[in-house]
């Protein structure tokens, strides 16, 4: 069934069509050719042929069909550019289960929620938002750039809005987006600025709320369920990508407002954990895009310790980790509310250390205590036995300096407790 999705995709969407939303191409005989999307290049060697609806570059050697230059240019799996081609073509996937087609209908409820949310921030009662923002030196076109809304302090505003355009109790339930009490429904979010989550594709998965006054926690997620999963999303990948992609780097940062922050300030190619806890999804997604991450948590030492913590997940799983240092105090979002901002984190990410060498750096003032250099010891080796060797070969004489050891004798360490 997947042969014939692929095949009435094909025979419905003109390659050429599809490319031209990503580079400008110009007639050459019988082809199309334009500046390869997939490497920096000044003279044109990307082709395009309609006879055979595929590409090729002569500078990069990248070529395939649709689904390769969708996968390949979005970041997405074969499924997941299946589904994005099959809904610019207008087909139903034969394959489609029901589970599927319920979260598609769920998708559309997220989004109508996400309107009302935008449109309460832009009302008379969302005077207490906007002021935040404005607080947080945040201007209005980045409201809309980053989808930004307002949940209403009353317990009923988006329930009542969802049942006026037709959406069930139980679509509603099912989003995450009302909870179910004693006397009814009431709304999740309230009292909150909202974050829309989307996923690497655009789909809105989730939202995110910030208490903006009174009690309760500073911020509150949408639940897992059907649509969302924290473990396998960044927050604003979807934004990120091509940036990403083109500067050969992502930045990783913790929080909503930090990422919004870097984007603003120009760094594009940012998406948050939303947390301090990585997982080895979310670095294969990272992986689709680049082969370098650079984390940049709070400055202060829980967050420092968040980092060495998640930064052995993405590398296990093949990234090239850099652990970014901001100014004691700072997190990203005051950092670059700044004026100088901008150019006191390029320096920080130029200063930023490669995860052992920063693993090292913080271990260093307990190496120094001889009560605590064991455990210290212990940390380190933990860390590096994660890694292969190959890995760890660049860095084994500055390590083995630091413990006092030679470096053969720090490998023979290693390989004993990566056989252990």
């Amino acid at each position: 069934m997947a042969i014939d999705n692929v095949r009435q995709i094909k025979d419905r969407l003109d390659i050429v069509e599809v490319i031209e939303d990503y580079v400008r191409l110009r007639k050459a005989g019988a082809n199309f050719v334009g500046l390869c999307p997939f490497h920096e290049e000044k003279t044109p060697s990307f082709s395009v042929s309609p006879s055979r609806q595929t590409f090729h570059c002569f500078g990069c050697g990248q070529g395939g069909d649709i689904f390769t230059f969708v996968m390949e240019k979005e970041g997405l799996s074969f499924r997941e550019a299946l589904e994005v081609l099959a809904e610019r073509a207008g087909i139903t996937l034969v394959a489609e289960s029901r589970s599927v087609a319920r979260n598609r209908s769920l998708f559309d409820v997220m989004e109508r929620a996400s309107s009302v949310y935008r449109s309460a921030l832009r009302s008379a009662g969302g005077e207490a938002a906007r002021a935040y923002l404005a607080r947080r030196n945040l201007p209005p076109d980045a409201w809309d750039i980053f989808e930004l809304g307002w949940a209403p302090s009353s317990w009923d505003t988006l329930s009542g809005e969802l049942d006026a355009l037709g959406i069930s109790a139980k679509e509603a339930l099912d989003a995450g987006l009302v909870l179910e009490g004693q006397k009814g429904l009431y709304d999740r979010f309230r009292g909150r600025i909202i974050f829309p989550v989307r996923d690497i594709t655009g789909r809105l998965l989730a939202f995110g709320g910030r208490l903006v006054d009174g009690e309760g926690a500073k911020y509150i997620n949408s639940p897992e369920g059907t649509l969302y999963s924290k473990r396998r999303n960044l927050y604003l990948l979807h934004r990120a990508k091509e940036s990403a992609r083109s500067r050969d780097r992502l930045i990783l940062v913790e929080g909503y407002m930090d990422a919004i922050r870097l984007h603003v300030g120009g760094f594009t190619e940012t998406a948050a954990s939303l947390g301090t806890s990585l997982t080895e999804e979310q670095a294969h997604l990272i992986k689709r895009l680049t082969d370098n991450c650079y984390i940049c948590y709070d400055s202060d030492l829980a967050g420092q310790e968040a980092a060495i913590r998640g930064m052995y997940t993405l590398q296990k799983a093949g990234l090239t980790v850099h652990v970014v240092e901001l100014p004691a105090g700072k997190d990203p979002d005051d950092l670059l509310s700044l004026p100088d901002g901008a150019e006191l984190f390029t320096r920080a990410l130029q200063e930023a250390r490669p995860l052992l060498l920063h693993h090292l750096h913080l271990r260093a003032p307990l190496l120094r205590e001889p009560e605590k250099r064991k455990k210290a010891v212990d940390d380190i080796l933990a860390g590096l036995s994660l890694l292969s060797p190959v890995d760890v070969a660049p860095y084994l004489p500055a390590i083995a300096a630091a413990l006092g050891i030679f470096p053969h004798e720090l490998s023979a360490l290693l390989e004993k407790r990566r056989s252990a």
